[in-house]
């Protein structure tokens, strides 16, 4: 008796390729996504940004389709449960790094989490054969990829973005004023905004690339700035830090 994950028709492949979308499409789309939405003026709204994203993920998806094949031995049966649990476990890890349950964003706790997903994988391997699996992960990774279309649509800017700066290029005498930005940028997008001309219209502009910070925002930087030494993160450090003497 054949089982579904043995039937190769056309319904039976698109939803095993969608099963397998889900994982790269959290961990390489949808962070980069959501540091577009938040920063899209500052990219000069050039959604062309996320097209590496995006192929990235498309290679990804054709490595788990490899996995997805090897999985008709038992053998292979570890390696594709890794695959399809780790989305839920990336979900589960943003979920807790922000609460109570903050350890698992630590290295110990990082390791536990690593351990935990592996010991999972070989246990479920032993068990049920994941192919069975794929018709639940493809209704996953469609609801994913849905909300994130929904959050893109709803969040996006339409309107044209100014292009004057650009073309008008730099000063011809430049202020002697100097100026210092400070603020937590994902590196990539970054650097592929600065074209040529941007740089040329920002004159003077310099892009500390070796600097970082000591928290996951702006806020919860600046305070260490400016008070020369690590600050606690809590709702007092800003206010704290920028009227200490």
């Amino acid at each position: 008796m054949s089982t579904g994950a043995e039937r190769s028709t056309p319904t039976a492949w698109a939803v095993a390729g969608l099963s397998l979308i889900g994982t790269p499409f959290l961990l390489l789309v949808s962070t980069a996504v959501d540091v577009y939405l938040r920063n899209q003026i500052d990219l000069d709204l050039q959604t062309g940004l996320l097209w590496p994203h995006l192929l990235g993920c498309t290679v990804a998806a054709l490595l788990g389709g490899v996995l997805f094949g090897l999985a008709r031995r038992p053998a292979g049966r570890p390696a594709l449960w890794a695959w399809y649990l780790l989305g839920p476990l990336f979900l589960a890890y943003l979920g807790m790094r922000n609460t109570v349950l903050w350890f698992f964003a630590e290295p110990p706790g990082l390791a536990a989490l690593g351990l935990a997903w592996l010991a999972g994988s070989v246990w479920l391997a032993r068990r049920i054969d994941p192919r069975l699996a794929a018709g639940l992960f493809a209704t996953l990774s469609a609801a994913w990829i849905a909300g994130d279309a929904w959050s893109f649509g709803q969040r996006r800017v339409v309107f044209a973005s100014p292009s004057a700066l650009a073309r008008s290029g730099p000063a011809l005498a430049a202020p002697n004023v100097y100026h210092l930005l400070f603020d937590e940028f994902d590196t990539q997008l970054f650097e592929r905004t600065l074209t040529p001309d941007v740089e040329r219209a920002l004159r003077g502009f310099t892009f500390h690339r070796q600097a970082v910070s000591t928290a996951g925002s702006t806020l919860e930087s600046l305070p260490s700035v400016f008070a020369g030494r690590a600050v606690a993160h809590d709702a007092k450090a800003p206010w704290a830090a920028f009227n200490s003497g």
